[in-house]
């Protein structure tokens, strides 16, 4: 009836969730970055562990877009960044004058929850203060412009390489001796 309805997810029983491996533990404990190709561009997963930024003009109080760098490179400490398309590399700029702020924290670790959970009232303030910094292009119903999300030259860099690789490894295109 209508309770199962509501507690058992019956019309997906299956979790709406995509878990992709971007990096891989070698016997001496050494993380190895890892990719997962795709015929569709966008699909490509983006490998090693990773942290996104929210970068925000500071003469406007406007956001410039996410930028995805490994973890342990401390953006805010930059005073210049160089942001493109992942895809559609053309498309670039150079920031200046910005805040960077992490999004990704860690939640729990090795079990433990480490992370104060904030009230309702918290996450609405926050959802509409984040929701103001976008440019009204960004938030128009009809055809609203990509919020971009660029990546860090490195992290482009070694996902171009492993493709490549992965590529010739495919063709039998191994290195030559």
């Amino acid at each position: 009836g209508v309770g199962t309805k509501l507690i058992t997810a019956y019309d997906q029983p299956a979790l709406g969730a995509v878990y992709k491996i971007v990096a891989i533990e070698d016997e001496t404990g050494h993380m190895r970055n890892t990719i997962k190709l795709s015929s569709n561009a966008e699909k490509v997963s983006t490998p090693g562990k990773k942290q996104v930024w929210r970068i925000t003009s500071r003469e406007k109080g406007k956001s410039e877009g996410d930028y995805i760098t490994y973890d342990g490179v401390d953006v805010a400490s930059m005073t210049e960044i160089k942001m493109f398309h992942p895809t559609y590399t053309y498309i670039k700029k150079t920031v200046r004058n910005f805040d960077a702020v992490p999004l990704l924290v860690d939640i729990f670790k090795a079990g433990k929850l480490v992370y104060n959970l904030p009230s309702l009232t918290e996450i609405k303030a926050y959802a509409r203060k984040e929701f103001d910094k976008l440019w009204d292009e960004y938030k128009r119903v009809l055809n609203p412009q990509h919020y971009p999300v660029d990546l860090a030259r490195d992290i482009w860099q070694d996902k171009m390489d492993l493709i490549d690789k992965m590529r010739k490894e495919a063709l039998g295109e191994g290195e030559e001796e």
